[in-house]
């Protein structure tokens, strides 16, 4: 069985009495329940959340429950949410009519308890079966992608480095072949943990994945990880800068917090700037233990930042020196987080650098 709990209903009538009755009718099913007494109010709440389903009275003043859908269904925003009609009207025009602005179902006053809870949890289940199956569609896109693009164009990179000096290796200088060696090494390695993280998220969307949290002294991990990158950072002549004190106890799966900083390093590297520096500190606070990782490369705009952690973003960007970007990192990276129970979230500036902010649990040391 789909759970249901959480999901938002927006029921809209200008009777209270009615809006008594439905929400005393759902209000056991775990649903979070919002009112309205009007259309205009019920478009402007619409607005500010996002709702999964709802209940619209047809027969309101100024403006009815027929012009309240139409509005709705014309907002790319709020499209998709479903709309079951309430009314008091059993005529085939009305129904009809109920139909023909986007509604999905209607029901009738005086009203049915069990057909009315039937109906909302039918049209909440088969909200979510979209969803999922839009999802699915979105991450095969985003495997099609990667493979058609962000794999097959580094490869053919070093397919035809590889050829080249195999055929021409006489007509190269010593400097010419170290400099396409470290070009070479550097695709590589973007392509070894491009391979990781896709196999490290294909397993996260298959079902629980093994999740071993331990306590550990966090600092180490990070300057262990700072180490691993240097090798990239070197190269763009980007410095780490590294602060936090050396008793940092977190209860988190070690695993995932060394794939989770490297990527987010790693990232601070591949958009920074040459001769740039990028800073990665760590704070306690009073719930948690804060992480911070920023560059001051070339940054991404604000309105695409809510994208980056979602599977079906579409954003394409290069590194400083080329490096391809696919965002699988920041994906698996979210995974992980979500698995520890915290926050990830990120402030960015065109052209003045990025903030990667992300929380691991405080580990209980009073024993």
């Amino acid at each position: 069985m789909i759970d249901k709990k959480g999901l938002k209903i927006l029921i809209v009538d200008d009777t209270p009495a009615n809006l008594l009755v439905m929400a005393k009718t759902l209000e056991n099913e775990g649903y979070e329940m919002r009112f309205s007494e009007d259309g205009a109010s019920a478009l402007s709440i619409v607005k500010k959340t996002n709702f999964d389903l709802i209940l619209l009275d047809i027969m309101m003043p100024q403006m009815d429950g027929f012009e309240v859908c139409q509005r709705l269904k014309e907002d790319p925003n709020t499209a998709e949410i479903p709309v079951i009609f309430i009314t008091a009207k059993t005529d085939v025009e009305s129904i009809v009519k109920g139909f023909a602005v986007g509604g999905v179902d209607y029901v009738t006053k005086p009203f049915q308890v069990e057909e009315l809870r039937a109906r909302v949890g039918t049209h909440l289940d088969l909200r979510l079966r979209e969803q999922e199956l839009r999802q699915l569609n979105a991450t095969k896109d985003k495997f099609i992608g990667i493979l058609a693009h962000e794999l097959k164009i580094p490869l053919g990179g070093i397919k035809g480095f590889i050829t080249l000096l195999d055929e021409q290796f006489e007509q190269f200088s010593v400097s010419d072949i170290r400099e396409n060696i470290h070009l070479t090494r550097d695709a590589v390695e973007n392509l070894f943990a491009l391979v990781e993280n896709l196999l490290d998220w294909s397993s996260l969307q298959k079902g629980p994945i093994a999740f071993r949290p331990s306590v550990f002294e966090l600092s180490e991990i990070l300057i262990g990880v700072i180490r691993e990158c240097e090798n990239n950072a070197i190269y763009k002549h980007i410095a780490l800068d590294f602060k936090a004190p050396s008793e940092l106890w977190v209860n988190a799966d070690i695993d995932m917090v060394e794939v989770i900083a490297r990527n987010l390093i790693n990232n601070a590297i591949k958009f920074g700037r040459e001769h740039g520096l990028a800073r990665i500190t760590a704070e306690e606070r009073k719930e948690d233990i804060l992480v911070t990782i920023e560059d001051d490369g070339i940054g991404i705009a604000k309105e695409m930042v809510d994208k980056l952690f979602r599977i079906d973003n579409d954003i394409k960007q290069l590194g400083t020196y080329g490096e391809v970007g696919t965002g699988m990192g920041l994906i698996l990276t979210k995974g992980y987080i979500d698995l520890h129970g915290t926050q990830i979230w990120l402030e960015s500036e065109v052209e003045q650098g990025t903030k990667v902010f992300f929380t691991l649990p405080k580990a209980n040391t009073s024993d």
